[in-house]
Parts: C-alpha cells; structure tokens; sequence
C-alpha cells in the first residue's frame, strides 16, 4: 500500500476510484480495475450494490472480492437520499437507503455514507431537518453523513451554505465531500476551505473540468486533472494545511473514458493522483 505523507503537515493521504470514471464497466471489473491500477480505496454505491444482490450475489460476495482484491471500502455512496426526499419520494425509501448504506458501511469496514446536496431546495430549516434525519440513523450505526455541495444546486451549492447549514443540524457525525469540480461550479473559492473546521472535511473527490462557461458546466465536462482549468495544486495543498488524512478519490464523468479501456483510464488517474500528491505538478 502506497501512503503520500506530508512532513509538514503530518498528514496522510491514500488513493482513491469512484466508479463513475469508469462508469459502463460492470461491478465486478470495477473493483479489478481498482486493484490492479494500485489504488487503495474504491468507492460502493448503493444503488449498484443493491443491482448486484439483485443478481443473486451475496453481500458476503463484495466483502470477499474487495479482500481478496486489497481494496478499503472508502464510502458507501447513498447519493440520491436528499434528492428524493425533495422530489416527493417516499421519505421512508430515501431514509431505508442511508440505512442499508449504514449497515454496509459496518460491514465492510468504512464508517462514511455519501449523500448530496438537494437540488432545489431552499428553506434551509426544512433542509436540517431532512439531513439529521440521516445523521440520526447514520449514528445509530456509528457512522458518519459526509455532505456534498453540489454546484448545480439552487441554493446549497458552496461551501459557506453548507457550514451555515451544519450549524443548524444538531448532529456532530456530519461533514463535507470536498469536489473541485462542484466548488468551481457552486462559485466557492479554494480560500474558502480555511473556513471548515478540519474534522468536518470527511471525503475529498479530484478532478478536472474543460473551459466552458461556468453556467453551462456539465458533469460530462470534466477532464484528468491538469487538463482542465482548476488549481488543483492550490487545492491539494489546502487539504495537506488542514491535515486531511483521508482518501483523494478520483471522480471523472466523461463519456470518452467511458468507451476507452478502463484499465488504461485508471491507471492514468492514478498516476496524476500521486503527482499531485506529491507536489510534481
């Protein structure tokens, strides 16, 4: 297991996948691709793991394959449950999934549940309410909400929203998922990361995305890092000051990767991960 330590901070970081990199590519060879490209963590998501019970596989199948294969599970990624709630879901449905979410999370040995941002949203009590609900249960399992801002969000978009939520959720197991490309989008500036107290910041995604107008910034417009117009030099070392310690997960939407060979797409994110990592670029 490769670590990138930083002497000045003391802080460590490891390698992450998210599978939405090599999105088309079934479950299975996901977590080979993650393996053999070196990376130490991958990230589950739910909806893919309740596909896969579908098929009739077994809970105990995934455990097994990210052991043999050497992989943490990061987090389980709950993503939709805010989104749901919005939309008139059945809440009950939205909260089961944080729930399972949470029971994969003891089971296979991380203690995160992704979820994101609602999209259109914009009574910030009805939204504290909604995201203690998934503290709440989340706790009961000694797991914690890692929050992230997306910027296509109408109003909990940015950093400063989301700490200005946090103060309104009475539940101290709830951080942030920092995402270069959602910051940019959201209008954050890196500067804005000083603002989070250091144990909020629970996840961290890297990516790139092209130049395009900031209003027009599709997920499918991001790129490999240092091929877009992000500082993620500046980024990296924010985190390094704030003394993270957790995965740097590599999250790229692109429908060209997608139809290339994964191998090749995750083994060149990795390899862009570590430089950047290691301050070579």
């Amino acid at each position: 297991m490769r670590e990138i330590f930083n002497k000045a901070q003391g802080g460590i970081m490891k390698t992450a996948l998210n599978p939405n990199t090599i999105q088309k590519t079934d479950f299975e060879t996901q977590i080979d691709v993650c393996s053999k490209a070196g990376y130490e963590g991958f990230e589950l998501m739910y909806d893919v793991i309740q596909e896969y019970l579908q098929k009739g596989h077994s809970l105990n199948e995934v455990k097994k394959m990210l052991v043999d294969k050497n992989i943490k599970a990061a987090v389980v990624c709950a993503a939709g449950a805010l989104i749901q709630i919005e939309q008139g879901r059945l809440r009950s449905e939205a909260l089961d999934s944080v729930k399972k979410s949470s029971e994969y999370c003891n089971l296979f040995g991380c203690g995160i549940v992704t979820v994101c941002s609602p999209l259109k949203q914009t009574n910030i009590e009805q939204a504290a309410e909604d995201l203690a609900s998934l503290c709440e249960i989340a706790q009961s399992y000694k797991v914690k909400i890692c929050y992230e801002p997306l910027g296509f969000s109408q109003k909990f978009k940015d950093i400063k929203t989301t700490l200005e939520l946090f103060k309104k959720v009475n539940y101290f197991n709830c951080g942030i998922l920092l995402d270069p490309f959602h910051l940019y989008r959201g209008g954050s500036i890196l500067d804005d990361i000083d603002l989070i107290p250091p144990e909020r910041i629970l996840m961290a995604h890297f990516d790139d995305v092209l130049d395009v107008p900031v209003e027009k910034m599709r997920d499918l417009d991001r790129v490999f890092p240092g091929e877009g117009v992000l500082e993620l030099n500046k980024y990296v070392r924010k985190l390094k000051e704030k003394n993270y310690q957790g995965y740097l997960s590599l999250e790229i939407f692109n429908e060209d990767y997608w139809a290339d060979d994964p191998y090749r797409i995750a083994k060149r994110g990795k390899e862009l991960l570590e430089q950047y990592m290691e301050g070579k670029r």
